[in-house]
């Protein structure tokens, strides 16, 4: 695989965190008022005949498809219109009101699903439709207290109902709004999450767009002055070869030129590293071209000391290929440099339901715990100076969090180290067209 084939710029971005109409909460509330109607309606289906089976009926199956419609939206992650949600709990209501004549007008125990309907759209509505909703819930209850309204069934039912029936309607309803507040508060602890996750990627963009102007920067304003210490040391080791073998000369004019490449090669690595990941569009590529790619650039004898288990090899992910080798690349180079000439270094891949998975497993000195609590902050290295710029890791987490996916770090001192890096399926599958390479 060539290096033409695998450049362009990102595509991947950090998703917002979800609206409450696309979370679990919708159809755990929607489901928890199911239960309710149906605790509530069906004791006084069965002890008055006064009341209409058929609204009963198209109450509680209207109510059950809607949940059904709202829980398959929800697991396939897609959101529910606001509209539409609204409407479905605006035909409650009214199929509620329809029932009330028959089962004791406003002194009905299903007087209460009222309340949890409202409970329900003020947790989940935005805000003019939560007051929208409250009002026509008012006026639908408020139609009982109208002059023309008659009191003679609300008597009868009343008179009629099992002792404490009220009573048992108000513990569910209480029940609840005890589940609705339990429910709303883990919602909102998972949100406070999710929005914790979308900073720190957010953050992390931020700093590598820093990182990749300041190194574009650095190379303009200090390729010149390199450039012309070079040109300056030849012309020394030029006129010191011409003049006659002067050997302190030769090697302080050797030195400067030696420093100058290593300047150079710092530049260059420098802004590759920090600016690649945003240049570069995903694309096709097989998780074994991926490995091969990383191992190309390898010594020979590094290869060799290198184990590779990819049974995943021949599968196609969608990802940007060169920015995801150089990631694989420098974890294994830093394998390398942690285990000496002599160490021995594995890589893993492998999936499961949700992620892609690389695991990178050497048996060097380790990392204490000062060093793993620092060891995906930008700039920081163990490495010996002019050996690595400190960006390694950092990349590669702010990466793989780009992909659905962690990097998880385990070391002890002279334990060697693991890393696994993830890639969730979901953000690397191969669309139905993809762009050429």
């Amino acid at each position: 695989m060539t290096r033409s084939r695998l450049s362009g710029p990102n595509s991947a971005t950090a998703a917002a965190p979800p609206s409450l109409l696309a979370t679990p909460l919708l159809p755990a509330l929607r489901w928890g008022a199911f239960f309710c109607q149906l605790l509530l309606t069906t004791p006084l289906l069965l002890l008055s005949p006064a009341v209409p089976p058929a609204t009963v009926t198209a109450l509680l199956l209207f109510g059950m498809l809607c949940n059904f419609y709202f829980s398959h939206r929800t697991h396939s992650q897609a959101t529910v219109s606001p509209v539409l949600f609204g409407a479905v709990m605006f035909i409650d209501i009214l199929l509620i009101t329809a029932l009330l004549p028959a089962t004791g007008g406003p002194l009905s125990p299903l007087a209460f699903l009222y309340l949890v309907h409202i409970a329900m759209g003020s947790a989940l509505m935005r805000p003019l439709h939560r007051g929208t909703f409250a009002v026509l819930a008012g006026l639908c209850y408020g139609s009982f207290f109208l002059p023309f309204r008659s009191a003679s069934t609300t008597v009868a039912l009343y008179n009629t109902a099992p002792n404490g029936w009220l009573w048992i309607a108000f513990a569910t309803t209480a029940g609840f709004m005890v589940f609705l507040t339990t429910r709303f508060l883990r919602e909102s602890e998972h949100r406070q999450k999710t929005l914790g996750v979308h900073d720190e990627h957010e953050n992390n963009n931020e700093r590598l767009g820093i990182m990749a102007t300041l190194a574009a920067d650095t190379a303009h304003e200090i390729a010149t002055p390199l450039s012309l210490i070079a040109v300056a040391s030849g012309e020394m080791l030029h006129h010191i070869h011409s003049t006659g073998n002067n050997r302190e000369l030769l090697d302080d004019a050797t030195l400067i030129n030696e420093q100058i490449r290593r300047c150079r090669n710092i530049l260059d690595r420098m802004a590759t590293e920090t600016g690649e990941p945003f240049c570069e569009a995903a694309m096709e590529i097989t998780v074994a071209e991926l490995v091969a790619d990383a191992l190309a650039d390898l010594p020979h004898p590094q290869q060799q000391r290198i184990h590779v288990h990819n049974p995943v090899g021949s599968e196609k992910i969608y990802v940007p290929g060169q920015t995801l080798s150089r990631i694989i690349r420098g974890m294994l180079k830093n394998s390398l440099d942690a285990t000496g000439e002599n160490g021995l270094i594995t890589l893993r891949c492998w999936r499961d339901d949700a992620f892609y998975s690389f695991e990178f497993q050497d048996n060097g000195q380790g990392m204490n715990s000062e060093a793993l609590r620092k060891a995906t902050t930008p700039f920081y290295t163990t490495k010996a100076d002019g050996k690595g710029l400190g960006l390694g890791l950092f990349l590669a987490k702010a990466v793989t969090e780009r992909f659905g996916g962690t990097l998880r770090i385990h070391s002890e001192p002279n334990r060697g180290t693991r890393v696994t890096m993830t890639l969730a399926h979901k953000k690397t599958k191969v669309p139905l067209t993809t762009p050429p390479r």
